[in-house]
């Protein structure tokens, strides 16, 4: 945590970026605290951005404050210097080339330094004091309606409309060196449709704000930034992008973020940390170099859940515990829910004492607790409650929200590009992440962030592209199946899905059994110094390179339907001839990817699918030939108008059609592969196969698999949904014949 400390301070130009001339390279704006001078340094760096010595005003009292502001817009801009503690009545205004600078604030500690009960030492430093009524600073926070956009302007898309957008926004402003004490909230700027901040910065530190210690919303190009965040009461920091059509926001750089919740008390509906694009929005390019969010001493509750078959609604004992957007998980996997998984609260019946709750697997928007003065959401996201398929009694557990979200909040928002050197999650909460609607996120995870204080570490809900969290400790994930590759250092599941294309290193190295569940990529080095590439379920199914690839697998299971649901998501197993039943898929198990080997050298194995499902969207049965293998993926596709799951054949030894084999049953058949063996029964002169693959314009080929002393094949006519085989006569004995569909 870097809050200034010494009397020498280092701050941006006014006009957010460094700037140098031949004599001088990168100077910082510099002052003495003590004195409240500038150096000469500094005073050439006011000339250097156009402003002079004359544009900087000092002031101890807030009608000094509000009188600067009005004669440095008059002349063009300038820097408002604030000195001492100081009390307001009314937010500040902000507006372009206006820079804030104060001589520091300084923290008192009862705890941890980076805990919630930090807060602002008004004996030192500068710092501004609210009642709690009304943010310390504010610009543009009433929200528009796309149509009200419109109007201002213009229909978002056109490069027109974007500028007009843009023009809205304030350039190079800053707050740089204050503290921000019991305000509504330390800074709010920005809404839906409605830029806040262009080529600014802030180094500034809010605590005791009876909503958020920051909601700043549509920004862009702020660079070396800082804001800290100590026990606000709704959350610490909001950072989010509500612009749609009109521009994406984010492209910046921040130094360190950090909220901190306060410890000890009932905090769990509490936020924290949150980057959020919401009403059809794109948030991203943003790069923080120290993103850091902690719940110390979470209080965390576990309440007996009464569910009832078929419907939603969760009968809890005290509902001060839950609030709409907040992740809560189960004690066991019972009436549709699974342990250890997580959920999002939807609905609460209302703020205490026993009622309901409705859960779902995604984060839903904003609940209006949550929202500032101005707030407007045209695409709200409620989220699909997830009905309880059976009574049985369970606890639900909840620690409370993240420390820090990165989320899309509707299914037409994404945060993308985001970097962060270091993320550092300390404390509790339900999970201490949650990655939703996200893509190319890059992340590193200390193991200070694994204290074994949450559930997870980790969740993400269709975070599509690259999620690379790199973490020194085995950081507990839950990812869902419509998140795509994800890559991790020392992870382990807790049973969630994972997509195919699924790679990461084994906590303690392939064979430790402790790993996430998943095919791996190890590029570390194994015992015997060989690269290798492993499934780490159970520590006993591996591909090693060296000198080629050798696959050593080992027979689980042998038989049965050999599937539980918290096997993982990719699945090596070894079958000796018998018959297997693979999942139902749901969309919490989409990308599951099944390797089917028999080990068998005569016998041939049979998979089987259930609930309707089908395998390439033709067979409910296929078979694997003796030493043969197969591999599936769980997909979703739509079908008949309407949606559908099942498992799609990726490949398989040999060019391989599913197989069936009913020669032992001669006679007319029905079969669902694309090929096969029958038999015509002693004396007969034809047969027919029904098969739903045939259409009028099929190619089947038949050859006769038994050396009959009569009879041989005339002709094969294919009908829609069946083929018939015509021999020239009567075969003398029972007669096996192998046929292929070609389409």
């Amino acid at each position: 945590m870097s809050i200034p400390n010494s009397n020498l301070v280092t701050a941006d130009y006014p006009n957010g970026k460094q700037q140098s001339d031949p004599s001088h390279s990168s100077l910082p704006l510099r002052y003495n605290q003590s004195t409240g001078a500038l150096d000469a340094d500094a005073i050439l760096a006011l000339q250097l951005s156009g402003l002079s010595s004359a544009n900087s005003i000092d002031c101890t009292t807030e009608a000094q404050i509000r009188a600067a502001f009005t004669a440095l817009v008059a002349v063009g801009g300038g820097v408002i210097k604030i000195h001492g503690r100081i009390t307001l009545s009314a937010s500040l205004p902000m507006a372009s080339n206006i820079i804030y600078l104060g001589d520091g604030y300084s923290l008192i500690y009862t705890q941890y330094p980076d805990s919630g009960s930090a807060t602002l030492d008004t004996t030192k430093g500068t710092v501004l004091i609210g009642n709690g009524t009304f943010p310390a600073f504010t610009y543009n926070t009433s929200g528009l309606t796309l149509a009200q956009a419109t109007t201002l302007y213009g229909a978002p898309g056109p490069a027109a409309a974007s500028t007009n957008f843009s023009n809205a926004a304030l350039t190079n402003t800053g707050v740089i060196n204050i503290g921000l004490k019991n305000f509504s909230i330390g800074i709010q700027a920005g809404a839906q449709y409605r830029m806040s901040f262009l080529y600014s910065t802030f180094n500034v530190c809010a605590t005791d704000c009876t909503q958020w210690g920051f909601w700043i919303e549509n920004f862009q190009h702020c660079d070396n930034c800082q804001f800290y965040g100590f026990n606000n009461t709704l959350g610490n920091v909001m950072f989010a992008a509500s612009g749609a059509g009109y521009l994406a926001p984010g492209n910046s750089y921040f130094n360190a973020v950090l909220g901190s919740v306060k410890q000890g008390v009932q905090n769990a509906p509490i936020r924290n940390v949150v980057l959020a694009a919401y009403n059809g929005s794109a948030f991203g390019s943003m790069a923080i170099t120290h993103l850091q969010g902690n719940r110390f001493s979470q209080i965390s509750s576990t309440q007996a859940a009464t569910m009832s078959n078929g419907s939603p609604n969760i009968g809890v004992t005290d509902l001060t515990y839950f609030a709409v957007g907040m992740p809560v998980t189960f004690s066991a996997t019972i009436n549709g829910f699974t342990v250890n998984w997580i959920y999002f609260v939807l609905s609460v019946s209302g703020a205490s004492g026993a009622g309901t709750i409705t859960v779902g697997n995604y984060q839903p928007s904003l609940a209006s607790q949550y929202r500032p003065t101005g707030y407007v959401n045209d695409v709200p996201f409620a989220g699909t409650a997830i009905n309880a398929a059976g009574n049985t009694a369970v606890n639900i557990i909840s620690q409370g929200f993240p420390c820090i979200e990165v989320v899309g909040l509707d299914n037409t928002s994404i945060v993308a590009s985001l970097s962060v050197l270091l993320l550092d999650a300390e404390g509790g909460g339900t999970t201490k992440t949650v990655f939703q609607n996200c893509t190319s996120m890059q992340v590193c995870v200390p193991a200070t962030t694994i204290d074994g204080t949450s559930t997870v570490e980790v969740v993400t809900r269709n975070a599509q592209g690259i999620l690379n969290i790199s973490s020194a400790g085995a950081a507990r994930c839950d990812i869902d199946g419509y998140s795509t590759l994800f890559t991790a250092g020392n992870t382990t599941s807790v049973g969630q899905t994972l997509p195919l294309g699924v790679y990461q290193t084994p906590p303690l190295g392939l064979g430790g059994g402790n790993g996430l569940q998943a095919l791996s990529l190890n590029l570390k080095r194994n015992n015997i110094g060989d690269p290798t590439i492993g499934y780490n379920r159970r520590g006993n199914d591996t591909i090693e390179i060296n000198q080629g690839i050798q696959l050593t697998s080992y027979a689980y299971p042998t038989s049965g339907t050999g599937f539980s649901t918290n096997q993982g998501p990719v699945q090596i197993f070894n079958s000796a001839s018998g018959t297997n039943t693979l999942p139902v898929i749901t969309e919490v198990n989409l990308g599951w990817v099944c390797y089917y080997y028999n080990a068998s050298q005569s016998g041939v194995a049979t998979i089987n699918v259930s609930s309707g499902q089908l395998i390439n969207r033709q067979y409910s049965t296929i078979q694997v030939p003796s030493e043969g293998s197969v591999c599936l993926v769980a997909i979703s596709y739509a079908y008949g108008g309407g949606s559908g799951y099942g498992w799609m054949i990726l490949g398989s030894t040999s060019p391989y059609v599913p197989y069936t084999d009913s020669s032992g049953t001669p006679g007319n058949v029905t079969h669902q592969t694309g090929r096969g063996m029958v038999a015509i029964a002693a004396a007969g002169t034809s047969i027919t196969v029904t098969n739903p693959n045939v259409t009028t314009a099929s190619q089947v080929l038949v050859n006769v698999a038994t050396n009959d002393a009569t009879a041989v094949i005339k002709n094969i006519v294919a009908a829609a949904g069946s083929f018939t085989v015509n021999m020239n006569a009567a075969v003398t004995g029972t007669t096996r014949l192998n046929y292929l569909i070609v389409q």
